[in-house]
């Protein structure tokens, strides 16, 4: 009884262990998966930003190309543009003439760009000249005009250069914005020639676009900008007007955000630094569970130098209470389950045990009596001595060639130190149906030791039939066998021993075995996997 409760106590306190182990382990699992659903989830929102910005672009380009093709406002900004250029090279133009053509301008398109941001949501129309970046007029802002954008405005320098329309986020003078610019050309009568003006600029805002996520994916989003970034396009009085402060939490200037939470989530999270492509982290703030995508933000110079430091950060929020409440769940099933799987196998356990051990004395007695393998099945030492003793006597009256064949798997050790021996012993199962498979019902074959096998095969016609057979066996045991998602595989070293017909071979079958043994290890010092035949002088 004592022995009984010993073993239950151990048995009870293994299983208990791997329960819990195994339930901490569905955890974690289920943990991951989660954490992978929010990073999908993430990359989606991501991706559906970065498509919102790129129409945006185009919407932008669109409507400043509409506009740069009107002959009447092109030559107006041609005639301004001409007059500077007068002015510069010491013509006597003046400044009065040059604001003629500007007001000019502005009275032309002004009307037409009422309607155009109502209709588009755009903010800035600006047209721009070279040399570098000079703005000529703003028509959002017609007061300010003259001031070098060179250092700033890239879009526009490019456009001034190659000729061919630009388009991404910058940060100006007076705000930061989505932005496509399309050069400007003024054409002749019969469309034969044309001449470069400068650079028309369309610009929004990142509140139209931020405002378009959250109505359509249900998600807050905030665009971020570094002081230093800010602090060095804007002009003061701009920062003033447009920004209060700058954040503490994330030490930067919220730029927009489609929702008022958006301070308590910048105090909520971390940032990470530098800022990696993609981040995801999942937050609790005012009783509801967030996950919060952050990635850089670049502007037009950062795409296309990737040297460079983002200029910001795009901050994408999701509520995710549901999500969190179905992994709650989850967990609590899955420990319910271990405890009820626990007891249940306890109760099997105890009856399992108090049977096994009131027939453990018949039982011992059974396999000492017995002639069988208990792993495999196969014949074990004492029924292969009454079988090869058997051979010996029937090979004195027989006219044919009978053969001792000692096999050893190369390798099986490792098999157990690196699988366990569970992962053994279902090797050497699937070895032991192998090889029954492939003797004749007549031959016998048994397992006599942890990893060696010894066949009897009669009957031959020549050595070269069994030496064949030999080589049979070696590519099926060669073969790998599937366990457990592993592959496991060994191969074999086998010593042969013929036994002629007549009175003249060996008489006894502890010597014939001894004998093929010899010969085994005689393959195994060849390099193993092969086979080696001893010759037996009698």
């Amino acid at each position: 009884m004592k022995q009984k409760n010993k073993l239950f106590v151990l048995l009870s306190a293994v299983i208990l262990l791997l329960d819990i182990v195994y339930v901490l382990m569905n955890v974690r699992l289920e943990h991951a998966s989660f954490e992978s659903a929010l990073v999908t989830d993430a990359e989606h929102m991501k991706s559906s930003y970065e498509l919102a910005i790129e129409q945006q672009e185009q919407t932008m380009l669109a409507i400043a190309t509409f506009i740069a093709n009107e002959p009447t406002t092109t030559q107006l900004f041609y005639q301004g543009q001409q007059a500077i250029a007068a002015q510069r090279r010491g013509e006597p133009v003046t400044d009065a003439q040059i604001n003629q053509y500007r007001q000019q301008l502005y009275q032309e398109v002004a009307s037409a760009w009422s309607e155009v941001q109502k209709e588009f949501s755009a903010r800035q129309l600006h047209y721009h000249i070279e040399p570098g970046d000079i703005s000529f007029l703003r028509v959002h802002k017609r007061e300010k005009f003259g001031d070098d954008l060179t250092a700033v405005r890239h879009t526009v320098v490019d456009t001034h250069q190659f000729k061919n329309s630009r388009s991404g986020f910058e940060t100006g003078r007076v705000y930061s914005g989505i932005r496509g610019v399309v050069p400007v050309f003024l054409k002749d009568d019969d469309n034969a020639n044309t001449t470069y003006v400068g650079a028309l600029e369309v610009g929004t805002s990142f509140d139209i676009i931020l405002d378009m996520l959250d109505n359509s994916l249900d998600i807050g989003a905030a665009a971020l900008l570094t002081p230093a970034h800010v602090e060095q396009n804007m002009w003061p009085e701009a920062i003033a007007s447009h920004f209060s402060e700058a954040n503490r939490s994330c030490a930067c200037f919220i730029e927009a955000s489609s929702r008022s939470e958006v301070k308590e989530i910048l105090a909520a999270i971390t940032f990470a630094q530098p800022l990696p492509e993609i981040a995801v982290e999942a937050i609790q703030l005012n009783g509801n569970h967030f996950a919060v995508t952050s990635f850089p933000l670049r502007d037009y110079l950062g795409e296309q130098q990737p040297g460079l430091e983002p200029v910001g950060a795009i901050l994408l929020w999701k509520n995710i209470d549901g999500q969190v409440a179905a992994l709650q769940r989850s967990h609590w099933l899955n420990i319910s389950f271990g405890i009820v799987g626990f007891f249940i196998i306890e109760l099997l356990l105890y009856i399992a045990i108090s049977k096994a051990l009131r027939s453990q004395q018949h039982k011992d007695k059974l396999k000492r009596a017995a002639y069988q393998d208990s792993l495999t099945g196969l014949a074990n030492r004492a029924a292969l001595l009454d079988a090869l003793n058997f051979l010996i006597k029937r090979q004195r009256q027989s006219d044919t060639l009978a053969a001792c064949l000692y096999l050893d798997l190369d390798g099986f050790k490792a098999i157990n130190d690196n699988f366990g021996h569970a992962a053994g012993d279902y090797l050497l199962t699937e070895i032991s149906h192998k090889l029954t498979k492939a003797l004749r019902s007549h031959d016998t074959v048994a397992r006599i030791g942890g990893d060696e096998f010894v066949l009897l095969i009669s009957a031959l016609s020549n050595q070269e039939e069994c030496l064949q057979l030999a080589q049979r066996l070696l590519a099926l045991v060669n073969e790998p066998i599937p366990y457990k998602e592993q592959q496991l595989q060994v191969s074999a070293s086998i010593g042969i021993i013929f036994l002629p017909s007549g009175e003249s071979g060996i008489n006894s079958a502890k010597i014939i075995l001894a004998e093929a043994d010899n010969a085994m290890y005689q393959a195994k010092r060849a390099g193993k996997n092969t086979i080696f035949v001893h010759e037996i002088s009698t």
